[in-house]
């Protein structure tokens, strides 16, 4: 079952996906034109549905995707990594591709979650020429949660809470959305003892 090499990189580029292990396993030697060329005219389809299961099996085992890119005949063996059915088999050798980790696709669900608070800076910045960070008041929060405020001719106006859905930045995140708004003097005004993980210390309404 042939995978792809190349990945999308952003409109019509692509690129060679890096394989940076392999993995060997046996299976049925007539398996070989359909792992390695994706041509399964020589199979049966029950004999295709196990390839295919097979691999399922390696990419679950191994949390990754893999590729087959050789096979090496080894004669008759009484059984295969796949079942215990004698027969004709060969050494597949695979490229694995690791899947990004869990906590890779949390980090990057939160740059996408701090980029909606970087536009709602960005969006009213110039209406004030001096702003400051206090825990957000007059709502109502079950977290320890800082907001930016503009100070103008109104007096002090709420501009955006420093949370992702509802939970608090940690402080590092907090540093890196008032440095890519341009407001990074402001880090002095974060509490010194502020931590994502306290408890209220807002302003109920």
């Amino acid at each position: 079952m042939k995978k792809k090499l190349f990945e999308n990189v952003g409109g019509n580029k692509f690129k060679l996906r890096e394989a940076f292990e392999t993995a060997e396993y046996t299976f049925p030697s007539h398996w070989a034109s359909y792992l390695i060329n994706g041509d399964a005219s020589g199979l049966e389809d029950a004999e295709q549905k196990e390839a295919d299961e097979a691999i399922e099996q390696i990419e679950t085992e191994l949390n990754a995707s893999v590729n087959c890119v050789d096979a090496e005949e080894q004669g008759f063996a009484r059984k295969n990594d796949y079942n215990n059915m004698g027969g004709d088999v060969s050494k597949y050798t695979f490229h694995v591709f690791k899947k990004p980790s869990k906590n890779v696709d949390e980090n990057k669900l939160k740059l996408k979650e701090n980029s909606s608070v970087i536009s709602d800076i960005e969006a009213q910045k110039d209406q004030f020429k001096k702003f400051e960070i206090d825990y957000s008041q007059g709502a109502t929060f079950a977290n320890n949660l800082l907001a930016l405020y503009g100070i103008g001719k109104r007096g002090r106006v709420w501009l955006t809470s420093f949370d992702n859905n509802g939970e608090p930045m940690s402080k590092e995140e907090i540093l890196n959305v008032l440095n890519q708004v341009g407001l990074g003097k402001l880090a002095s005004e974060i509490p010194a003892d502020y931590s994502s993980e306290e408890g209220f210390k807002g302003t109920h309404s």
